[in-house]
């Protein structure tokens, strides 16, 4: 078997950005944030990133697809195949996850890995560690000098994954509950 990346159909996309987006907003909120702070966060995150329905200049959101191996022209092992098939059937392998990867900001060579996610049924099988590879490989090829990402703090499967494969920590934001209403600043300072 082979892990491979196809650009997301336009097809898929509208739905996985709805989806990914509420997916959002419910990690921020599982990490401390208020419904209303999580809420216009995701908003304005997905306008920004996703103008009109359609990723900004530069992002890349790929389906993360299962092929037998060779299929996808890249090989045994991990291949990268982009464009090929619908990644829904036999020819164009299953899907089995998602990435989006960007520049960090426009015209940037920092990029970032803006969302992986391997469907729950097919983690444990080496798919995420193959993407998160083929994420590095795919925004290589597209000019970028580094790639990095944000991981909530309660992931600690995905810390340790990313860990593992070189990924060093950057930043640290701590909270800790001090009483008061409730109510919480976004000021990150």
């Amino acid at each position: 078997m082979t892990t491979a990346l196809r650009l997301m159909p336009d097809y898929r996309l509208g739905p996985w950005i709805a989806r990914s987006q509420a997916e959002y907003e419910q990690s921020r909120l599982a990490s401390g944030e208020s419904a209303a702070i999580a809420a216009e966060a995701a908003r304005a995150s997905f306008e920004r990133n996703f103008p009109g329905g359609r990723p900004a200049p530069g992002h890349l959101v790929h389906d993360v697809v299962v092929t037998a191996s060779g299929t996808d022209g890249a090989g045994a092992g991990v291949g990268v195949g982009v464009g090929v098939g619908d990644g829904d059937g036999e020819d164009g392998g299953t899907v089995v996850g998602v990435l989006w990867i960007g520049p960090f900001a426009e015209g940037s060579d920092a990029w970032w890995v803006w969302d992986v996610e391997i469907d729950e049924q097919h983690r444990g099988a080496g798919h995420g560690r193959a993407a998160m590879q083929l994420a590095e490989e795919e925004a290589a090829r597209h000019g970028a000098a580094t790639l990095g990402l944000n991981v909530f703090g309660y992931n600690t499967a995905a810390r340790a994954l990313y860990e593992s494969l070189g990924y060093e920590t950057t930043a640290v934001q701590m909270r800790k509950p001090v009483g008061g209403s409730g109510s919480e600043s976004d000021s990150g300072a």
